[in-house]
């Protein structure tokens, strides 16, 4: 998100949002089960996103996922994970 904002011009309005999210830890166990969650048409970097925002859905702890792309808004389709998308996914 750092880079786009860079890229755009909306650094601070990305660091603001950026403040409010937590980090997920990311383990062998994670690796593996992004490896292997559907739909296989995910990129690799964003099923691992995917991965650790199933795992917090059903811990009732995620209330979106932010994306930008097409692929990754697929998956949490797939899954019902609710996404926040400020541009349009590409």
């Amino acid at each position: 998100m750092r880079r786009l904002a860079a890229r755009v011009g909306l650094v601070p309005a990305a660091e603001r949002l950026l403040s409010a999210l937590r980090l997920v830890a990311v383990d062998r166990e994670s690796l593996e089960r992004a490896s292997r969650l559907a739909p296989m048409e995910v990129r690799s970097l964003d099923a691992i996103h995917l991965e650790a925002a199933v795992g917090l859905l059903g811990r009732r702890e995620v209330v979106a996922v932010l994306i930008y792309d097409r692929q990754l808004q697929t998956g949490c389709a797939h899954h019902l994970v609710p996404v926040e998308a400020p541009t349009a996914a590409k």
